[in-house]
């Protein structure tokens, strides 16, 4: 646990923005396609600032490694430990919304 602290701490030293949460429950999982759509969504159990719109956010398409720890996370109910930015570059989610810049940069 001590070395995730750090991960989370290095992590969280080189974005602007960057918050870590612990032991979060993944409520949802928008499973997106490339068709007009930038990334997928998360969306948990915990507030986040506002710009997340309903407490989701995003992994963008090229991030298979990422996408695919929360689906398998989601899948099996675990609860999870994240770390996101909120000033990512934009981006769109087809269906759902524009010009988001909630990222999920990673989960342990």
């Amino acid at each position: 646990m001590k070395q995730l602290m750090i991960l989370a701490m290095i992590l969280i030293a080189t974005h602007s923005q960057a918050a870590a949460l612990f032991n979060v429950e993944i409520t949802r999982v928008y499973t997106q396609s490339k068709s007009g759509s930038d990334a997928h969504l998360v969306q948990v159990n915990t507030t986040l600032p506002e710009q997340c719109n309903a407490n989701r956010l995003h992994i963008v398409m090229e991030d298979s490694e990422l996408y695919s720890a929360i689906l398998a996370n989601s899948l099996a109910n675990n609860r999870v430990s994240i770390i996101y930015v909120t000033d990512a570059t934009p981006v769109n989610v087809a269906g759902h919304l524009a010009n988001h810049t909630c990222h999920l940069i990673s989960v342990f």
